[in-house]
């Protein structure tokens, strides 16, 4: 119930940027520009983003049917070269930059059993629309069953706990 109403939230968020995005300010002009002064154009935006006037940034407005949701991909099966089933995506590593770093499969076990994590490049995933869908059809990955079941498991970064107990000194038991 709330993921729906945080979804419209967000969404009505994004859709009132852009209308402000496009809104102008009149303005009256000054002095007419030199002849000696060159005229500065911004470039129209992109199909699918709108550009707020205050700051000069791009938003998204649309996605285009080359990206990919990440709650569609998680989840999603990863077949091999050979259309064998290699196993589902875990998750996604972002770098610092917002690009998806790698995917993480989990291969081998059963029903989540005995399995593990392996990290792949996101360029050696070939990602495929269901056919009239927005819906992902396909994972394809670069990499065999085999390749993936003697890769290194992925390791989750974790915080360096200090685990040194300290001792009280002992107190001799009153009588």
């Amino acid at each position: 119930m709330l993921k729906p109403l945080l979804t419209a939230s967000a969404l009505a968020a994004v859709m009132m940027t852009a209308v402000f995005a496009q809104t102008t300010t009149p303005t009256t002009p000054m002095d007419p520009p030199s002849a000696k002064e060159p005229t500065v154009q911004t470039p129209a935006p992109k199909a699918g983003t709108a550009m707020n006037a205050a700051t000069g940034e791009t938003f998204l407005t649309q996605q285009s049917a080359d990206e990919w949701r990440a709650t569609k991909l998680v989840g999603s099966s990863v077949v091999g070269p050979d259309n064998a089933s290699i196993g589902d995506v875990n998750d996604l590593v972002l770098e610092g930059n917002g690009t998806i770093k790698a995917v993480v499969i989990g291969v081998g076990g059963f029903l989540g059993i005995g399995e593990k994590n392996v990290a792949v490049p996101f360029k050696s995933l070939i990602i495929t629309h269901a056919q009239d869908s927005e819906k992902i059809g396909k994972v394809s990955a670069t990499f065999t069953k085999d390749q993936l079941n003697n890769a290194p498991t992925f390791q989750w970064y974790t915080v360096a706990r200090n685990t040194t107990t300290e001792k009280r000194p002992q107190t001799a038991p009153s009588q």
